[in-house]
C-alpha cells in the first residue's frame, strides 16, 4: 500500500532544513535544493526556508556556469523565477548568466576568426568579449596576443588607400588603428597629412 503523506511536524521541519543547509555548506547544491523543494511539497515551507532555497539556486546556478553548464544554469533557473517570480537575487543571475553566455559566445567567435586569420574581426569579437565581462582571461590574452598585428593590418590597410587616392578609406584605417594604439606616432602624423589634402580638396571644391 502507498504511504500516506502527512505534513511535516515544525521539529522535523527544522532538522531537516539544518540537514539542507549542511548538504549546501558542503557543496552538494542539487541535493540541499532537492531537500529544501521536499519540505515545502509536504507543507514544511516559510519565509526563513524560501530565502535559503534561493540562496542555494543562486549558488548552484554559478557554480554550473562557471563550469561551463550554461543551459543546465538557464534551466534552474527558470524553474526558481517560475516558483518565486520577480525574485531580485535571481533575476540578477540570471542577468548575470546571459552576460557570460554571450561573452563566451563573442570570445568563441574571436577564436574562430583568429583561426581563420581575420584578426581585425577577432580583436572586434575579444573586444566585445570585454566589454560583456570586462575580467574574461582568455580574451586579454588572445587581444594582447594579436595586437600588434592588428594595428599593423590597419596601417597597412590605409597605406593601399592612400596610393588609391581612396582618403576617407585610409583616414578610416588609421582612425581604427588609433582607437588600438592612441600613440602611434606615424599614424598620427599620416592622418594628419591625409586629413590636409582632403581639406584643401574641399576648400578648392568651394571655390569653383
Amino acid at each position: 500500500a502507498t504511504p500516506v503523506e502527512h505534513p511535516v511536524t515544525p521539529d522535523v521541519s527544522n532538522l531537516r532544513l539544518a540537514e539542507a543547509k549542511k548538504l549546501y555548506s558542503d557543496g552538494r547544491f542539487a541535493e540541499s535544493i532537492s531537500t529544501l523543494e521536499h519540505i515545502q511539497a509536504e507543507g514544511g515551507g516559510n519565509a526563513e526556508l524560501s530565502d535559503f532555497l534561493i540562496t542555494v539556486y543562486v549558488a548552484y546556478a554559478k557554480k554550473l556556469t562557471s563550469s561551463g553548464q550554461l543551459a543546465e544554469a538557464n534551466k534552474l533557473l527558470s524553474k526558481a523565477l517560475i516558483a518565486y517570480p520577480g525574485n531580485e537575487r535571481l533575476r540578477k543571475t540570471s542577468d548575470q548568466i546571459d552576460l557570460h553566455r554571450n561573452a563566451e559566445q563573442a570570445y568563441e567567435e574571436g577564436n574562430q576568426l583568429q583561426s581563420s586569420g581575420q584578426l581585425t574581426n577577432a580583436y572586434a569579437a575579444y573586444a566585445k568579449t570585454l566589454k560583456l565581462e570586462p575580467e574574461h582571461a582568455g580574451a586579454k590574452a588572445a587581444l594582447a596576443k594579436i595586437r600588434p598585428q592588428v594595428v599593423e593590418a590597419y596601417y597597412a590597410d590605409s597605406v593601399r588607400a592612400r596610393r588609391r587616392q581612396n582618403f576617407t578609406e585610409a583616414i578610416s584605417s588609421l582612425d581604427k588603428l588609433l582607437e588600438i594604439d592612441p600613440n602611434h606616432e606615424l599614424a598620427k602624423s599620416n592622418r594628419n597629412e591625409i586629413k590636409a589634402i582632403l581639406d584643401r580638396e574641399q576648400l578648392g571644391r568651394q571655390r569653383k
